[in-house]
């Protein structure tokens, strides 16, 4: 079965700040997670939002961007303490 991807761009914060290690397990069996670049952001997501089912993260994304996501269901800001109780 293919996972649906994620692509993870907390920034400035990292996926061990955000989510329990038990929970990073779990979301990490059950989607495949791109990490966004610090540098080079645009040409990341033109090559990936096309793919993407969600997106964690506040990225600065132009509609033609968001055009090219056609999968894409998602896109949350979250907090520390809806993660750590969050069911994936």
């Amino acid at each position: 079965m293919i996972k649906p991807i994620v692509i993870s761009d907390p920034y400035p914060r990292t996926l061990d700040l955000i989510f329990t290690k038990t929970k990073l397990k779990e979301l990490k069996t059950k989607y495949k997670i791109i990490v966004a670049p610090k540098k080079n952001k645009k040409n990341f997501y033109e090559n990936n939002i096309g793919k993407a089912t969600f997106i964690m993260g506040q990225p600065n994304l132009d509609k033609y961007l968001l055009s090219k996501a056609s999968k894409l269901k998602c896109n949350d800001i979250v907090s520390f303490k809806k993660y750590s109780q969050c069911t994936f």
